[in-house]
């Protein structure tokens, strides 16, 4: 598999996983997150899939993340630890603010970064 194809494999992990996220709350207030254990849980996880996913493409593909600046992939890569809160607890609070806020751009960016590298540019 090469390089281009890997990365590619990343980027549409990183966006089914955001999307799934998205979708988990979708409907949802705050206070429904919060009594439903299953959601913020499986919530929390897509944030660490994304964290780790950013982590990787910032490493194994550090010359992709220097030409798309525009992407904050340090602040991507901190998310599974937003979702922790520094230790065994989910801060659900900061979960649910980084899936309302952080993922509906996070797809969107994905999206067009996905297409501009389909058309092969």
């Amino acid at each position: 598999m090469s390089e281009t194809q890997k990365l590619l494999d990343l980027l549409d992990r990183m966006s089914e996983v955001a999307r799934e996220g998205r979708d988990f709350t979708d409907g949802m207030t705050f206070e429904a997150f919060v009594a439903d254990r299953r959601t913020h849980m499986a919530v929390a996880m897509s944030l660490v899939l994304i964290g780790e996913t950013a982590r990787m493409i910032s490493v194994e593909h550090a010359h992709f993340r220097d030409e798309h600046p525009d992407i904050d992939w340090k602040r991507l890569a901190g998310l599974g630890a937003i979702a922790a809160g520094g230790g065994c607890a989910i801060d659900l609070t900061l979960t649910w603010d980084a899936v309302q806020r952080s993922l509906p751009p996070l797809i969107a960016a994905l999206g067009d970064l996905r297409h501009f590298h389909m058309q092969g540019e």
